[in-house]
């Protein structure tokens, strides 16, 4: 949704609608009442607050991420029902401080997640329970050599294991988050999945 679609003409592969996602009609008319997610990302925290409140009222179960530009509008956000608040301030002043403190790490993972050339990414892929990693350790997987792959980290259940020790099973619905070039987490996926 944009108030002003001006900037968006140019674009022939882009599904939008132009109106203030603040009027109850536009968010109706974009398809607020049966979609899955909302990503919101206006400039204002008070905007982002009553579009959060506005679409759980007209949707409960919908996923929102938002952004917050004050601190002490997370709390509100969270509040007014959004799932996730992404607060790009205290993002980017991070990303400032690591630069300053490590910046050959900050150099390593912004030429790997970031170049142009190659194609990494981070995924998150459930097991499978006809997976023939099933029940099988990390370590007896032998992910990183077969696929190509690095496991990060596991969700099971509402516990997240970071940097999950050798002998940890991969049990089914496991959320594996792994990372890897493009084309082998696609290949690893089916394997998992």
């Amino acid at each position: 949704m944009k108030k002003n679609s001006k900037e968006l003409e140019n674009t022939s592969n882009l599904l939008y609608i132009t109106g203030d996602a603040t009027d109850d009609d536009v968010l109706i008319a974009a398809g607020i009442k049966r979609a899955d997610c909302l990503v919101l990302a206006l400039p204002k925290d008070s905007d982002n607050v009553f579009i959060t409140l506005t679409a759980k009222g007209m949707n409960p179960d919908i996923w929102i991420v938002t952004r917050a530009e004050k601190h002490e509008s997370e709390r509100k956000l969270y509040s007014a029902g959004a799932d996730k608040v992404i607060n790009t301030a205290s993002i980017g002043g991070h990303r400032i401080a690591m630069s300053v403190l490590r910046p050959v790490s900050v150099e390593l993972v912004e030429n790997v997640l970031q170049n142009e050339g190659a194609f990494y990414s981070i995924e998150e892929i459930i097991v499978g329970g006809q997976s023939p990693l099933s029940g099988r350790s990390l370590k007896h997987s032998r992910i990183r050599e077969m696929y190509g792959v690095t496991v990060l980290a596991l969700k099971r259940g509402e516990k997240i294991i970071n940097n999950p020790e050798p002998f940890e099973p991969l049990l089914a619905n496991d959320i594996v988050i792994v990372f890897g070039p493009d084309e082998k987490l696609r290949k690893f996926e089916k394997v998992l999945g």
